[in-house]
């Protein structure tokens, strides 16, 4: 049955030349949960129509927003996902004080190891690094079997930005300490990444402060499950 929720939008991400948004519920019994509005194509992606308001703008990051949704379909360990009603437009209810993400952050992720719940201070878990990041992805036999969630609300520390060449194409990186562990995760938060790469090549350091990041972790891809930066506020 289709309801419809109130959620601060903490993440819009770049996922297949479309949007992956998600958010904080605000009002009502589920507030502080999240949700990740998605639609019922093969990869859930939303494209520019699915998200628009009446009046033809665009959501943007901590803008508070009412969507209709018709079921929880959860996936894997994205179990906050919502099947999105199309023909219902998204309405903008107002926008969230910067100030008021301090008391959103996730504490710890919902690490589930033996079926017990345990605390664990860490962007889920590390170890594992790709070539150009630094505790950036996680097996996906381990994701799928321990862990229950797929994002969280943080606030990092000593932030720089990392502008490149990986592959056959240039990426933007987040390095950062959260909890006295380092990382370099790649950034998929339309806005930074836009803004990022129309700089040349290099490192740029974040004066901001305080700064939050909505860190996603993402569907398998040839056998992990990489972490990314969906939303950056500030």
């Amino acid at each position: 049955m289709p309801t419809t929720i109130t959620m601060a939008c903490l993440a819009d991400s770049r996922k297949i030349g479309a949007h992956c948004i998600a958010g904080k519920i605000v009002e009502g019994n589920n507030k502080g949960l999240w949700v990740r509005p998605i639609s019922a194509l093969d990869k859930c992606e939303l494209a520019n129509r699915d998200i628009c308001y009446t009046n033809g703008q665009m959501p943007k990051l901590l803008d508070i927003v009412s969507i209709t949704v018709k079921e929880h379909a959860p996936i894997h360990h994205q179990r906050e996902n919502w099947i999105i009603d199309k023909s219902v437009p998204w309405k903008k209810e107002g926008e969230l004080p910067v100030a008021q993400l301090s008391g959103m952050c996730d504490n710890m992720p919902n690490l589930i190891v033996d079926g017990k719940s345990i605390d664990h201070p860490t962007l889920w878990v590390n170890g594992y690094s790709s070539t150009f990041g630094n505790n950036d992805k996680i097996w996906t036999a381990y994701v799928h079997q321990n862990i229950k969630s797929s994002l969280l609300l943080i606030q990092p520390q000593k932030m720089l930005y990392k502008v490149g060449k990986e592959s056959f194409k240039r990426k933007v990186r987040a390095a950062f300490n959260f909890k006295g562990t380092a990382y370099i995760i790649a950034v998929t938060d339309n806005s930074a990444e836009e803004h990022y790469l129309a700089k040349p090549d290099g490192i740029y350091e974040e004066n901001s402060s305080p700064v939050y990041y909505c860190v996603s972790l993402a569907e398998d891809f040839h056998g992990y499950c990489y972490k990314l930066i969906a939303g950056i506020m500030s």
